[in-house]
């Protein structure tokens, strides 16, 4: 039973529970999934940086707290790594690490420290330059920043 607005509640049956994160494991149309967006990252490293990536893997987020869920991503990334897809990944080991704050709270964080630099001025996007340009520089290309900031 789950509290509502006071006096009501509702009440939500095992099998929903236990169900509700399947959608993070199951892959869709695209054959994506929470393992696969993964290892498709990893693959798109250098072969000599896939193996520390996989080693060196930080989950942020309030469904990193769902208990059981790393576990679960673990197992999940090992049978992805089974296909013909992801068998050239040589990787043997996929190592979790904790955040220095709550997994939820991560990301703020993160991005409170990032605000706080001098970074911030060199990759912002005042409204004029937005609609003059009319479109959003791609900050992870470095080749694509806007030359009116």
């Amino acid at each position: 039973r789950y509290p509502l607005e006071g006096s009501k509640s509702i009440t939500v049956p095992g099998k929903v529970r236990e169900t509700a994160f399947e959608i993070f494991f199951d892959e869709d149309n695209d054959h994506q999934c929470i393992p696969t967006m993964i290892l498709d990252a990893i693959l798109k490293v250098n072969v000599d940086l896939r193996i520390p990536l996989a080693e060196n893997i930080v989950l942020i987020g309030g469904s990193a707290m769902i208990p059981g869920f790393k576990s679960r991503l673990k197992t999940e990334l090992f049978e992805q790594l089974k296909s013909e897809r992801y068998n050239k990944l040589k990787i043997k080991v996929f190592k979790f690490h904790s955040p220095p704050s709550k997994d939820n709270y991560t990301a703020w964080l993160g991005g409170a420290i990032y605000g706080c630099t001098e970074l911030l001025g060199m990759k912002g996007l005042s409204r004029e330059n937005y609609l003059k340009e009319n479109r959003l520089p791609d900050w992870a290309n470095m080749k694509d920043n806007l030359r009116t900031l």
